[in-house]
């Protein structure tokens, strides 16, 4: 089965409705990390929205999101 990237809000408002723990790319100042709580993402994506993902499976009702 295929999976689709959620990114930066997108993922978080989903990882919120679905109980997710989320990741985060590298970058110049942390290593990259999983298992990232929701709260821990809303604090990194203020500055680097990027950086915060989350994979699910395609074909996920994602537009409960808006």
């Amino acid at each position: 089965m295929s999976t689709v990237v959620l990114k930066g809000e997108d993922a978080i408002h989903y990882a919120e409705l679905h109980h997710l723990t989320l990741n985060k790319y590298p970058d110049d100042d942390e290593p990259a990390e999983q298992g990232l709580t929701v709260e821990r993402a809303w604090t990194i994506v203020e500055k680097h929205p990027e950086l915060i993902w989350l994979s699910v499976h395609q074909g996920v009702n994602t537009a409960d999101m808006d």
